[in-house]
């Protein structure tokens, strides 16, 4: 509730920061989405079961591409888009569903436990 008045009120102002602000309040907003497909890709994590790539965590490397795509859509249509209001979801979905759906620290807990699992695939 104070995250929702906390944004209701950042969003009435045209200042740099209250538009800062106001990105940040609505790719709180989108996040979520991006960590529940996030949730959902890790599920295929440990589904090859060809042993040449049985270390590619594909839940991990499916997120980042999606995600490492969805930015660069982004970066391309807010070269063509006018409108404040546009180029505010335009980096809230950036920031807020991508980045969630790009998490560095799952990555990291999967390269460790692949160090632990498969050594040789590791580095």
């Amino acid at each position: 509730t104070a995250l929702l008045i906390w944004g209701g009120i950042s969003v009435s102002g045209s200042d740099p920061s209250s538009i800062s602000y106001r990105t940040y309040f609505v790719a709180t907003l989108f996040s979520p989405f991006g960590t529940i497909l996030r949730w959902h890709l890790s599920q295929f994590n440990g589904s090859i079961h060809n042993p040449r790539w049985e270390w590619l965590p594909l839940g991990t490397f499916s997120a980042n591409m999606i995600a490492s795509a969805i930015s660069a859509l982004m970066a391309a249509a807010s070269l063509k888009v006018d409108s404040q209001l546009g180029s505010l979801f335009i980096e809230a979905i950036q920031f807020g569903f991508a980045g969630c759906l790009s998490t560095v620290s799952t990555f990291v807990v999967e390269v460790e436990s692949l160090m632990q699992a498969l050594p040789q695939h590791a580095y």
